[in-house]
């Protein structure tokens, strides 16, 4: 694996927390498959216009309206990031949940992404 893979993975591997219209609510990262720590500068961005800033966000984040108009409350599938002419195989797993504060009752998607081949 490149240094190119390596940066990007360091970047978009990980756990993230999103609103229905994809604004980061948290996130925490994932090196050589293990949880290390929360990104806190990451919460408040678009996940698909500011952090997945591969070639082909647009797909995922059809994948990503296509859950939240669904009844399902998880669906898992590989994806394959295009970028800078590299292919990364990930694995993505969407599950649904809600987030309440007593006024009013948000709904989530737990987005957790990781390599397809570890």
């Amino acid at each position: 694996m490149n240094q190119l893979n390596t940066d990007f993975e360091h970047k978009i591997f990980g756990i993230f927390e999103l609103s229905d219209e994809g604004t980061v609510l948290s996130s925490l990262v994932r090196k050589d498959d293990r949880i290390t720590k929360p990104l806190s500068k990451m919460v408040g961005k678009d996940f698909f216009e500011d952090i997945a800033d591969f070639e082909n966000t647009v797909d995922l984040r059809r994948h990503f309206r296509n859950f939240l108009n669904s009844r399902k409350s998880f669906d898992s599938f590989d994806f394959h990031c295009q970028y800078q002419q590299q292919t990364l195989r990930t694995r993505i797993c969407m599950t649904r949940g809600s987030e309440s504060d007593f006024a009013n009752s948000n709904g989530i998607v737990i987005l957790d992404i990781r390599n397809a081949l570890l």
